[in-house]
């Protein structure tokens, strides 16, 4: 059964590694795994006092790094 819409059979698992709340990535770790449990985006904009827009740019981000896509959000030279 695939969890999620777009989710690969294959993909890396998340890393255990929890950072703590101080941490520069702490947040975007948090709502990735979020996201990976069933939330929508809406709802870890919530949670996490962030714009909907952020958590979709990180959960976007995080896709194309574990798939070796380039990321729509990188500038190109």
């Amino acid at each position: 059964m695939i969890p999620y819409a777009g989710k690969d059979p294959q993909d890396r698992p998340f890393s255990n590694y929890v950072p703590g709340w101080k941490s520069p990535g702490a947040k975007h770790l948090r709502g990735v795994r979020m996201f990976k449990s069933g939330m929508d985006t809406m709802q870890i904009a919530e949670a996490l006092k962030v714009k909907e827009r952020t958590v979709e740019r990180w959960i976007t981000i995080e896709r194309c790094e574990r798939l070796d896509l380039p990321s729509p959000y990188e500038e190109t030279k």
